[in-house]
């Protein structure tokens, strides 16, 4: 299996829109639309979102996508980190530390890929 790309992973949004000057005049000549789609791109992984801004609903869409994608190497660290403490031989103290290690780094992961993270 393939190692994925190295984190942390972030997106940007680049909105589309009708276009103008050279470019709008480039697409006519072609007999195209002087519109151009909207693009998320998945900071260096080589992944983006493209998307007609122009459908109902689809912007808020794509950008949840992104932070869910975005927030996939936190989720899956927390999801490491919890099967370690599962698996693992710790009791008492050192059991509730880990669990509230554990519940903290998930809930970061949660608002995160939620976009509730304030970032």
């Amino acid at each position: 299996m393939s190692k994925h790309t190295e984190g942390p992973w972030t997106y940007r949004h680049e909105p589309g829109g009708v276009l103008t000057g050279p470019d709008a005049e480039l697409a006519e000549a072609q007999g195209c639309e002087a519109f151009a789609l909207s693009q998320i791109f998945i900071e260096d992984t080589g992944y983006h979102i493209t998307f007609d801004p122009r459908v109902p609903g689809v912007e808020g869409r794509a950008l949840a996508d992104a932070r869910l994608i975005a927030a996939a190497l936190d989720l899956l660290e927390a999801l490491e980190f919890g099967e370690e403490i599962i698996s693992g031989d710790l009791t008492g103290a050192s059991w509730k530390a880990a669990c509230n290690a554990f519940a903290s780094d998930a809930r970061a992961a949660i608002a995160k890929a939620k976009g509730e993270d304030n970032d």
